[in-house]
């Protein structure tokens, strides 16, 4: 998957074992993809290699809103286009573009690399400014050797407080403490 095999999964191999005279002769055997023609007969296919064609990221996305209302959840959103990459934001944005690009190393116009999206979502978590990251790809719809990715990011809770109280009964002594944090 590193070398832009984005379709490509474990289930494409193939072990062949011979153990005949005390010998281990093993033949690993890479199967073509399968496709689903407009027939809908299945026929092989060579594996697809794909390279990256836009790169987004949605720093405020909420899951939650996502699944009460997809579609006017989505609607409020406004992408601004900066050094090449798409940044969707809804209302103030608090989060300046470049903190994102130093943290990314999914390049527009490479070929897809399975690390690279790895290392860009460490990178993310390492930020502390997100409780969860994702990045979804899909391809385009002209060319289906291209993908598009998202990196969908949930903020985390930045600053919080809580008040505690506390009584105590000591020998008859009644107590009353609190704890701000």
């Amino acid at each position: 998957r590193d070398s832009g095999y984005y379709d490509f999964n474990v289930d494409y191999f193939r072990y062949k074992m011979d153990t005949l005279n005390n010998i281990a002769n093993v033949e690993i055997v890479i199967n073509n993809a399968l496709r689903r023609n407009a027939d809908n007969t299945v026929s092989e296919v060579s594996h697809k290699k794909y390279w990256i064609n836009k790169v987004y990221f949605l720093p405020n996305f909420d899951p939650q809103q996502t699944i009460k209302n997809r579609s006017e959840y989505f609607n409020t959103f406004d992408t601004l286009n900066y050094n090449n990459f798409g940044f969707i934001f809804s209302g103030n944005q608090n989060l300046k573009p470049n903190v994102l690009l130093r943290s990314n190393t999914v390049e527009q116009g490479a070929i897809y690399n399975n690390t690279n999206v790895n290392t860009t979502l460490t990178n993310m978590n390492e930020l502390r400014l997100f409780r969860l990251s994702n990045a979804n790809f899909y391809k385009e719809k002209a060319i289906d050797s291209l993908l598009n990715c998202t990196f969908f990011l949930t903020p985390s809770t930045l600053q919080n407080f809580s008040v505690n109280f506390e009584t105590t009964n000591t020998s008859g002594n009644i107590g009353l403490g609190g704890n701000f944090n």
